[in-house]
């Protein structure tokens, strides 16, 4: 299952972004991203990108990405998909 660990990295994430944990949070959505790539996952190594870009500040391409595929709001299915992290940017 090459994807498990993606998926505790993903949700790992989420709890240090919880704890303010900002370059843990990156660190772990990098990895997570790469691993769902690997194992062709289309729609989870995008809303780790989200994830990702929303602890950046955002991205409009990940979103644009998902909305061209009929998901009309990107930030539930992250929500969902990638729990665990503040609604917004995170703030210093």
């Amino acid at each position: 299952m090459a994807w498990a660990m993606p998926i505790a990295q993903l949700r790992l994430a989420g709890c240090a972004a919880q704890r303010g944990e900002v370059d843990v949070a990156s660190r772990l959505l990098d990895q997570a991203i790469a691993g769902f790539e690997r194992c062709e996952m289309g729609l989870l190594p995008r809303c780790a990108q989200h994830r990702r870009a929303q602890l950046a500040g955002g991205d409009a391409r990940v979103k644009a990405w998902m909305v061209e595929r009929g998901i009309r709001r990107p930030e539930r299915i992250a929500a969902m998909l990638a729990p665990g992290f503040p609604a917004g940017p995170p703030t210093a």
